[in-house]
Parts: C-alpha cells; structure tokens; sequence
C-alpha cells in the first residue's frame, strides 16, 4: 500500500512522495509506479534492501528506472540505493535469484501542469 504526501499545489509545481515495500518472490519483476500522465516527470528514487533477521533466502535485487537514460542498479541486502532521473517514465524492481526479500522503496516525483 503506498502512502501519497507532501503533495503542494503552488505556482511553481506539484512535489508529490511515495514510500511503499515491495514483496519480492524469485525472479519476479515489479511495476512500483507508471508515469501515465503527459507531463515530463523528474524524480528521486531511494531503494533500502534491509537486512532480514531469519531470512535465509533474502536475495539482492535490481532496480530498474525507465527514463530519458534508462538505469540498472543493483542492491545487494543492507543496501540503500539512491538515484535522481529526469523524465522519469517507470520504476521496477526485480529480483535475480530464488528466494524473498521486503525492499522498501520511496521517490519523490516533481512536475509542472
């Protein structure tokens, strides 16, 4: 469930912020957020793999951007990863090997109507 805040309606443009945790299975690939809208959204993008007491199968994951440069980062777990993209389209997050980890993203999006 993501939880929507810090949305500001001023002259100079919307600042909205998303924080939410991605249950990863195996190999599973995850759509976090689709920019659907006609605007040109910028963005920073934080991706914490926490370390999981008594999770033996926690795996590393790859977050991956879609954007005006695409972007591919790997996030091995107890690792945060923190990146700003400019026309940010989609943010996915997968994982490359068997097993399950809870990886809790947040991004701040920034746009002008």
């Amino acid at each position: 469930m993501a939880k929507l805040g810090n949305c500001h309606m001023e002259p100079c443009c919307v600042n909205d912020a998303v924080c939410s945790t991605v249950h990863v299975v195996n190999q599973s690939l995850v759509t976090v957020w689709t920019n659907e809208s006609p605007f040109n959204i910028n963005g920073t993008i934080v991706v914490e793999n926490p370390l999981q007491d008594g999770n033996a199968t926690q795996q590393t994951v790859r977050l991956i951007i879609t954007g005006s440069s695409g972007t591919d980062v790997n996030i091995a777990p107890g690792q945060t990863v923190a990146l700003t993209v400019r026309g940010l389209h989609i943010i996915q997050v997968q994982g490359l090997t068997t097993g399950t980890t809870d990886v809790k993203v947040s991004f701040s999006l920034n746009y002008k109507f």
